[in-house]
């Protein structure tokens, strides 16, 4: 096995396989998506964005936001870092990240929704 390969289900995986076949469907997914996300019409949008309650929102809720994902930014390189101490080498942390993010994509999606439930 390569340094760029993980075993996974048995089969030697590589990053570049990975991207490869979840490329397609992912883009399917999105601008299906944002399709069924811009049905608004430009009518309803301005008056939406427009009203002031709608800034007040926008400005109370992404300074946190803003914060939170900055902080998340920062702890990359010392993730990246711990894995190598532990000796994974340079291909198997990427796929280690991809993977990583594939799972918050995948199940963030789905658990947001029914955490505001």
């Amino acid at each position: 096995m390569t340094s760029a390969e993980l075993l996974f289900f048995g089969y030697g995986v590589t990053l570049t396989g990975v991207i490869q076949v979840l490329f397609l469907p992912l883009l399917v997914f999105s601008v299906y998506f944002f399709y069924k996300s811009t049905r608004v019409t430009g009518k309803e949008l301005s008056a939406a964005l427009a009203s002031p309650e709608f800034a007040r929102f926008q400005r109370l809720y992404f300074s946190p936001y803003f914060m939170a994902l900055f902080s998340d930014w920062l702890q990359g390189p010392y993730v990246y870092k711990l894995y190598s101490y532990y000796g994974f080498d340079q291909g198997q942390i990427a796929i280690l990240f991809l993977m990583g993010f594939a799972s918050s994509v995948t199940f963030g999606t789905a658990t947001g929704p029914l955490a505001d439930k």
